[in-house]
């Protein structure tokens, strides 16, 4: 996975949007995401699914703030 995706998936685990939050969006267990958060797990051995699903969620995080902003 890409540079691009990388960053996405970091703002969004340092972002203030809650653990559970970004699980239920994304679609992966809680304990994957504090794993991620608290350093437990690298991101460079987190599953290419799990990247995926978490990188989805952060574009729909980020056009949502946009819409909200703009409208």
């Amino acid at each position: 996975w890409g540079v691009q995706m990388r960053k996405q998936i970091e703002k969004l685990l340092n972002s203030d949007i809650s653990t559970s939050a970004i699980a239920k969006g994304a679609g992966v267990p809680w304990s994957t995401v504090a794993d991620l958060r608290n350093g437990k797990t690298s991101m460079d051995k987190m599953s290419l699914l799990t990247a995926e699903k978490l990188n989805d969620f952060a574009e729909k995080s980020e056009a949502e703030k946009h819409d909200e902003f703009y409208n």
